[in-house]
C-alpha cells in the first residue's frame, strides 16, 4: 500500500518513490534502554503479592514446589505491567475520541482518566494542529506515532501522553526523534504532510487524581542519543 503504514509490532513500512521500505518504530528502538525504574517496581509487586497471598504460600509450594510458587509470584508483576500497558493505550484512544468530538462510552475505571484530560483541555484550552498521526524520517530510518501537536499560549507544543506513575527522562528521546521527524505520513496517501515547527515539548501526565503539564528541554544532544539507541536497536536484531 502507498504511503505510510503500521503493523500491529509497530514496524512501518513506507511507500512513496520506489519499493517499500520497512523501518522500525521509536517505539520499539527505545526498548534496548535499561529503565532502571522497572526492577524496584516488579520487586514491589512480587512482595506485594507475597503479602497478599501469605495464606496460599504453603499451598502453591506443595502443589508446584518452590519454583512454581516463585512463578506464581513472578507473574503478578507481568500481569499488572500488561494491565497498565492496556490501560495507557484505552486512555490514548479516548484522549483521541475526545480530541475529534467522538467520545462514546467509557469504561467506568477510565472514567476519571477522561475527566482529568477533559479538565486539562478546558484549563490550556489547545488547538490541536495533528493527533495520532504517523510520522517518519526517511533520512535517520524511522518512524513513529505522536500523540499530538497543539498550540497552547501561541507556542507550538509536540505534546505526549502518559499515565504511569511517574514520567522519565528517556521520554526526551521519543520526543526528540518525532520532532526531528521529517513528515506526517498516512496509509494510502502518497502526500508528505509538513510537520509544523516546533517551539515546546512536554507529557500530558494524566493519573486519576488529575493530569498536568510536564516541560521537556529537547535538544539536538537528545536527538544524537536517541541516534545511537537506534544504532543499538539495529545491532541487537542482527544478532538475535
Amino acid at each position: 500500500m502507498i504511503g505510510l503504514t503500521r503493523d500491529e509490532k509497530h514496524v512501518y513500512t513506507a511507500t512513496y518513490d520506489g519499493p517499500p521500505i520497512v523501518i522500525p518504530g521509536v517505539t520499539s528502538i527505545l526498548k534496548v534502554l535499561d529503565k532502571p525504574a522497572i526492577v524496584p517496581w516488579a520487586q514491589g509487586i512480587v512482595a506485594e503479592a507475597a503479602i497478599r497471598n501469605r495464606d496460599k504460600l504453603e499451598e502453591w509450594v506443595a502443589v508446584g514446589g518452590v519454583e512454581g510458587a516463585i512463578k506464581l509470584l513472578k507473574g503478578a508483576a507481568e500481569t499488572q505491567r500488561d494491565a497498565a500497558e492496556d490501560r495507557g493505550s484505552a486512555v490514548h484512544s479516548l484522549a483521541e475520541a475526545i480530541v475529534k468530538g467522538q467520545l462514546d462510552t467509557v469504561p467506568a475505571e477510565l472514567a476519571p482518566y477522561v475527566l482529568a484530560y477533559q479538565t486539562w483541555i478546558e484549563r490550556f484550552q489547545p488547538d490541536f494542529l495533528a493527533v495520532e498521526e504517523m510520522v517518519c524520517s526517511l533520512e535517520y530510518g524511522y518512524a513513529g506515532t505522536l500523540d499530538s501537536i497543539a498550540v497552547i499560549a501561541g507556542e507550538t507544543w509536540l505534546l505526549d501522553i502518559k499515565t504511569s506513575k511517574g514520567y522519565y527522562p528517556e521520554t526526551a528521546l521519543q520526543l526528540a526523534a518525532y520532532g526531528h521527524s521529517e513528515f506526517i505520513g498516512r496509509a494510502g496517501d502518497p502526500v508528505q504532510y509538513v510537520i509544523p515547527p516546533i517551539e515546546q515539548y512536554g507529557v500530558i501526565h494524566v493519573r486519576p487524581e488529575g493530569a498536568e503539564l510536564i516541560p521537556y528541554d529537547v535538544t539536538d544532544v537528545d536527538f544524537a542519543a536517541f541516534l545511537a539507541v537506534k544504532r543499538a536497536h539495529k545491532w541487537r536484531s542482527t544478532r538475535a
